[in-house]
Parts: structure tokens; sequence; C-alpha cells
């Protein structure tokens, strides 16, 4: 039996990726196989449910600290700098290479297209690499065309989705890896549909402009259906969903509701209802596939991933991706005709059921995890040298630490203590609103552990920009500049009623300490001697025009007259 570490790509249980993983986890473990699972540490809602499926499916978990999980040129917020991202991720590297040594890892699975740390690892120990990719290279996920050289070299087999991303990777590896397929499991929980006379329209998935949710929402404004209700079931990206509010508005669509994450939201889901799903990319939609499962009948915009799921089941209705006009005939003929479209959903979901099994689906990647031998031990063999310089673990107990912190003294307080603290992740910039009780006097702002630059830092209290009454840094034209590790800056609020403050900061450069700061003590010093010569520029503009009105005064005149009477006397 083999021992499985899995690298996976979120920790959440928001994407198709994580949740069908985890069932291919707990199918590997009823077959023997012991799983162990590395993936990021965070803060989403369904963090804490991603770590109970792990202790029901008895997988051992390894959560560890990250700023930055995926590639540097994958979509998303990149944290810090990016020499702070270059520490972590060999610092992330070298945490899986711990584990698989620890463990005794047998086989290395790298769980997207946009993680790379496990197969760095697996390279560096002589491991078995399997890389699973679920992501078309399109669109978001373009960029990862230009690292398929590595993904290549670097993998022991490349499992992708059936369908047509296997027949899209296929082509671009061209032979150059060994390749398998399978298709992504969904658990088949018995949902049992709220009863329900009304035909509703339902969109599943987080809000942004992948999943396209405005298309549905200007072709449902142009259709005949605004008095049917309209449900958005999931989380969203903010400027996503300020996009869909000033829509409504402006057109008073009053049948639209936001329902927001949902544990399971298909427990909203109503007989009478209709699911429409509008990707610009997917690659195996498993939200479209569960609307099977339930038996609610859907309508897919024609992108690869809804098209591979319909070449798999034959049910739904497909729309071309951009075109609202079909859309609009879709959705008006669905609920016109909906007693056919139901009863053709219901005959498809039970056939569905039967071919939808994790044996099935995973039977093919299960063989190649436990068959695959190494094939890269000499190609790689000097990569292993890049990562065996020690880390240097006080920048990285630094980057962990570094926090913005607001410490605070109330009435009666001499000193700033740590039981009186409020922190904030340390990023290049940020706005924090910080509700303060009304006995508090001062307060001191930390903004990290190391020196740096600031472009901006300013308080607002009712509205009010406050100066400090000290800080820790040279000041030259509205900037900081903190030549010394631990920045800090103080602010005086006593005679302010309204404790509730607004914090905005934005960085510049953060300075390594680790370092000579030739280039930081350089600044100081200009800095400085900007502030001097400012000074001497200001005393001869006193200087002269004190001159200017001595001369033109009557006094200075006639004193000058009898001078110059005295000299030509002599």
């Amino acid at each position: 039996m083999k021992r499985i570490l899995f690298v996976s790509p979120t920790g959440t249980l928001d994407n198709g990726a994580e949740k069908s993983t985890l069932n291919l986890m707990r199918y590997l473990g009823e077959l023997g196989h012991q799983i162990f699972n590395v993936f990021p540490k965070n803060e989403h809602p369904t963090y804490q449910k991603y770590l109970e499926k792990q202790e029901e499916f008895q997988i051992k978990p390894y959560p560890i600290q990250v700023l930055n999980w995926w590639w540097e040129e994958a979509p998303g917020y990149k944290h810090r700098t990016k020499q702070d991202r270059a520490v972590f991720y060999r610092k992330n590297i070298s945490d899986i290479r711990t584990i698989i040594i620890r463990e005794k890892i047998d086989v290395v699975v790298s769980v997207s297209a946009n993680v790379f740390e496990g197969a760095m690892a697996a390279l560096c120990e002589g491991t078995p690499h399997v890389w699973m990719i679920h992501e078309f290279p399109r669109e978001e996920f373009s960029y990862y065309k230009e690292k398929l050289d590595f993904i290549i070299a670097a993998s022991d087999n490349i499992s992708c989705v059936r369908g047509n991303l296997y027949q899209e990777l296929s082509q671009l590896v061209d032979g150059r890896a060994e390749m398998s397929q399978f298709i992504p499991y969904s658990s088949l929980v018995e949902n049992v549909l709220q009863s329900s006379n009304d035909i509703r329209l339902v969109s599943i998935g987080k809000i942004n402009d992948n999943k396209n949710q405005f298309e549905l929402l200007k072709a449902y404004e142009q259709s005949s259906l605004k008095d049917y209700p309209l449900l958005f079931i999931g989380d969203w990206e903010e400027t996503s969903k300020e996009k869909l509010d000033r829509y409504i508005a402006e057109h008073q669509l009053d049948k639209v509701l936001f329902l927001g994450f949902q544990d399971n939201p298909w427990d909203l889901v109503s007989e009478n209802d209709i699911c429409v799903f509008n990707s610009k990319s997917e690659s195996f939609s498993l939200v479209y596939l569960e609307s099977i499962l339930n038996g609610v009948p859907a309508i897919i915009s024609d992108n690869d991933g809804y098209k591979t799921v319909h070449s798999i089941f034959q049910t739904g209705q497909i729309y071309q991706l951009g075109n609202e006009a079909e859309l609009v005939t879709r959705l008006e003929d669905m609920v016109s005709h909906f007693s056919a479209y139901k009863e053709e959903s219901l005959l498809k979901q039970a056939r569905a059921k039967e071919l939808y099994t994790l044996k099935n689906c995973y039977n093919h990647l299960v063989r190649v995890i436990e068959t695959v031998a190494i094939k890269h031990t000499k190609a790689f063999e000097q990569v292993e040298n890049l990562f065996l310089s020690p880390l240097d673990q006080e920048v990285i107990d630094s980057l962990e630490n570094d926090k913005l912190s607001i410490f605070y003294l109330e009435d009666g307080d001499n000193t700033f203590t740590a039981d009186k603290c409020i922190t904030y992740p340390l990023e290049l910039s940020g706005s924090h609103e910080i509700p303060l009780a009304d006995s508090i006097q001062k307060i001191r702002v930390d903004i990290g552990e190391k020196p740096g630059e600031f472009h901006h830092v300013f308080l607002e209290v009712e509205g009010e920009e406050i100066e400090p009454i000290a800080h820790t840094a040279i000041v030259h034209d509205k900037k900081y500049l903190f030549s010394k590790p631990d920045p800090q800056i103080f602010y005086d609020l006593t005679n302010y009623s309204q404790k509730t403050v607004v914090l905005n900061y934005q960085i510049h450069q953060i300075f390594d300490n680790s370092q000579e700061h030739f280039l930081l003590n350089t600044l100081s010093e200009n800095l400085v001697l900007a502030k001097e010569l400012e000074t001497i520029q200001k005393e001869k503009e006193d200087l002269e025009q004190t001159l200017s009105l001595m001369e033109n005064s009557k006094r200075w005149q006639v004193t000058s007259q009898i001078i110059n009477l005295f000299r030509r006397n002599k």
C-alpha cells in the first residue's frame, strides 16, 4: 500500500477541485492507502469544514503558513513584496520535503496546475510525482502554457479532466509525458428539493467575472420573465457584486435575491427551479453535474467544460457564450415548457446516478498512483543544490510575525502593553476602521518590524486627519522613512469623543534588515540634507526680506546719507 501526499491548491471547500480531490483521497483510503494532505492555512469560512472532512476521511492534514501559494504569474492578490514571497516559496518547499522524509512518502500528487511546491519538493527528494490538472490553459490560467515544459519535466504522469481538457493538453504535451484522465467526483448527497409551485431561476457559484453572472442578469432584464424570482447562491468578489447591484438598481429589478455562501446550496433549491450556468471557462463543472444528479433542468453556456459534462450525460440546454438574445430565448422557452424539461431531467437523473460512481471517475488515475515510477532521477540532479543553503530563520520569523499593530493607552495607563493591542495582517497598503473605547487617550501604530519607506500614513478621527505627536521616522514631503526596525507612530486622541478612527497606509519599499542598508542610509542622509537645505533657504529668504525692508525705510536712507557724507569728507 502507498503513502500518498497530496498538495492542495486552496484548503477550502468553495471550489470543485478541492471537493472532488477530498473524495479521491477518501477513495484511496478505502483501498488501503495512507493519505496525507498539505495545504495553506487560511481564514475562509469553509476552512474549518475542510479540516473536519479530513478527520472524517482519516486524512492526515499538514496546514502550513504561506504568503502566496500559486505561481507568481497566477491570478490573484500578491501578498507583500516579491522578495518576501520568494523566501516563503523556499520555506514551503522545505516544509514539504520535511513531510516527504518524515512520513516516508511514496508518491506526491499536485492537485492543480497553479501549485508547484510539491513538484519541486518531489524532485529534490527523488519521489514519484503526479500532476493533476483541472484548469484549461486559457483566460485567467493561460499563463501556465509557459510553465508546461517544467510541468512535463517534473511529472512522472500528468492527469487531466476527461474530455476537452485532456484532448487540448494532449496536443500541447505532444507525447513528452505519460498522461492519464479522470472525472472529478462530487459526493452523491441525496438532496430532497423543496416543494414549490413557483418557477424560479437559480445561479449557483461564486460571483465573479469568469462565472459571468452579469450576462444572466442582462438577459433576465431583457426577457419577459422579470416577475419570476432570480436567485444568486454563492459568495462574491466585491467588484463583480457591485456591478450587479448597480444594474439591478438602475433597472429596478425587485425579484433578484442574493443568498450568499451556503454549505449545501441545494438545500435552497426547489423542485420547480431552473439552474442557469454562464461561466466563460470551466474544466468540468461539478455544480452543473450536481444539477443533473438532483433532477434540476439547466441552461449552460457553450464553454468546453460544460460541453464535456453534457457529452457524457446528454442533458441541458446550451446557448452561445456572449449571445444574450439566445440566452433570453432559452430562458423563456424553458419556463414556457417547464413540465417537459422537468420530466426529461428526472429521466437523465436516474441514468447519471448509475454512471457517476467513485470507481468510474477515478479508476484510471488510481491505477497510475498505485504504479507510477520515477523517471526524472537524473533530469534534475542539480535542483536540490538550490535548496541546500540554510534558510534564515530570523527573516522567516520576521515575515511570519510582521503585522500592523495598534497599541492603546486608557485612563491611568503609563505604558503600552501587549494585552491592549489590535492587530491586522500587514500588506503593502491598507485602510482599517478601528473602533476604540472612549477612555482611550493615546495610540501607538507599529507598522511591522522592518525599516521601510511609506508614501503615506495618516489617521482620521471624525473625518479629520490628525498629526502624530511623535514617531521614529524621518519625515519629508509627507513621506515617512523608518531607518531602524520596529517603525512606530504615536497619536493623541484626548480631545476626541468619537473614538472610531481610520488608519490608512501605503508602503513604498520594505528594507531587509538582514543586510547592510547602504541605500537606506543614503536616503536618510539625503532627507536630512534636504531638510537642512530647506532651513537654510528659509533663513536666506528671511534675511533678504529684512535687508529689503531696511533699504527702503527712511531711517536707513538718512543714516546712509550721513555715512556717505563722512566718507566724502575723509
